[in-house]
C-alpha cells in the first residue's frame, strides 16, 4: 500500500508538469504599481481637455470613455518610468511608485500597462488607432531621451531644442488624445485644423509647470511649508526648464550655477540652501519675469488660435475657452 500511494503521489506531481490547461496567473502583482500611481491625487485636466475637444468632435460617450482610459493609462505608465529616470522620490506629495514597489516591478508594471493601452486602442479604433499610439509613443520616447541627455550630461539645451522636447513629451500626449478623438468623430473633422491649438496647449501646460515649480516662497510660513516637503523638484532632477535655460544664457555666473547643478549627481538632490541660491539668481537675471512674459504671449496666441479654430469649425467652444482660462490661474 505505501508503494501504491507513493506511485499515486508521483503521478499527481508529474501531472503538474504535463498539464497544459493551467489557468493564467492572476494580474494583481503586475498591476499593483500601476494601481498605486492611479490612486495618487490628480487634477484631471486631461479629461477636461478631452471633454472640451468633444464639444467640436461629438464622439460617443462610450468611445470618449475608452479614449480617456487609453490616454490616462499611457500617462500614468510614463510618469512611473519618468520618476525612475529622474530619481524622484516623491510624486504629488506621496512616495514615487518605485520607492514603494522597487524599480524592476515598477518598470514591468509600466510596460504591461502600455501593452494594455495598445490593445484597447486596437479594440476601440482599429489599426489606425494603434498606429496613432505607436507614433506618439515614439515621439514621447524621443523627447524623453533629450530631457535625460540634458540632465545627465549637464548640457543646457537651446530654447528651440527645449520647445521641441516639450512638443515630444507633454505635447505628445495632447496630440495622442486629440488624434484618437478625431479618428472616432462622426463629423469627419481634419486634424490639421486642431493641430496648432493642441501643440500650443501642450507648450503652455509645460511652461506653466516650469514657472509654478520654481517660485520663491512669499512668507516665512510658506517657506516652512515648502521645506517640509520636496520643492523645486526640477532642480533635484537636474532638469533644464525655461527659467533655468534663460538664466544660463544670461551669463549670470554660468560656471558657478553649473557647479551647483552638479551637486544632484553626487547626492541625488540639491540642498535647500543651493536651491535658494539658484532662486536668487533667477530673480536677479529676470528669468522668472521672462518666463512669465512668455507665458502671457503663448496664452494670448492660444486664445487667438481658439478663435480661428472656432471660425473654421463654425461654432464656439466655451469648454475649451474655460480650460485655457483655468490654466492661466
Amino acid at each position: 500500500m505505501p508503494l501504491l500511494a507513493s506511485k499515486t503521489n508521483m503521478q499527481d506531481l508529474v501531472g503538474v508538469y504535463l498539464d497544459s490547461n493551467h489557468p493564467p496567473l492572476p494580474r494583481q502583482i503586475v498591476t499593483a504599481p500601476y494601481d498605486y500611481v492611479v490612486s495618487l491625487p490628480s487634477k484631471g485636466r486631461r479629461d477636461l481637455f478631452t471633454d472640451a475637444l468633444n464639444r467640436w468632435l461629438k464622439v460617443s460617450e462610450s468611445d470618449t470613455r475608452g479614449i480617456k482610459q487609453i490616454v490616462d493609462t499611457l500617462h500614468n505608465a510614463s510618469i512611473m518610468v519618468d520618476d525612475i529616470q529622474d530619481e524622484s522620490s516623491q510624486r504629488r506629495g506621496r512616495s514615487s511608485t518605485h520607492m514603494v514597489f522597487g524599480i524592476a516591478q515598477t518598470i514591468n508594471s509600466a510596460m504591461f500597462s502600455i501593452n494594455e493601452a495598445i490593445a484597447w486602442a486596437q479594440r476601440l479604433c482599429g489599426s489606425d488607432g494603434v498606429q496613432v499610439v505607436i507614433e506618439e509613443l515614439s515621439t514621447l520616447y524621443t523627447g524623453q531621451s533629450y530631457d535625460i541627455h540634458s540632465s545627465q550630461n549637464m548640457s543646457c539645451p537651446t530654447v528651440e531644442e527645449y520647445i521641441r522636447t516639450i512638443d515630444g513629451k507633454t505635447g505628445g500626449l495632447f496630440e495622442l488624445n486629440a488624434r484618437l478623438m478625431v479618428l472616432m468623430t462622426p463629423t469627419k473633422i481634419d486634424y490639421t485644423i486642431l493641430r496648432r491649438l493642441v501643440i500650443l496647449l501642450g507648450r503652455y501646460y509645460q511652461l506653466r509647470d516650469d514657472y509654478k515649480g520654481i517660485q520663491q516662497p512669499a512668507s516665512d510660513k510658506q517657506k516652512a511649508q515648502q521645506l517640509a516637503t520636496p520643492w523645486c523638484e526640477d532642480l533635484d532632477g537636474g532638469k533644464y526648464t525655461l527659467p533655468l535655460i534663460h538664466l544660463l544664457n544670461s551669463g549670470e555666473e554660468e560656471h558657478l550655477i553649473k557647479s551647483v547643478l552638479s551637486m544632484r549627481h553626487a547626492t541625488g538632490k540639491m540642498e535647500d540652501a543651493a536651491k535658494y541660491g539658484i532662486l536668487e539668481r533667477l530673480q536677479r537675471a529676470g528669468s522668472l519675469e521672462y518666463t512669465s512674459n512668455i507665458l502671457e504671449v503663448v496664452h494670448q496666441e492660444l486664445v487667438e488660435e481658439l478663435d480661428r479654430v472656432s471660425v473654421s469649425l463654425g461654432f464656439e467652444n466655451p469648454e475649451m475657452r474655460l480650460l485655457i482660462d483655468m490654466l492661466k490661474k
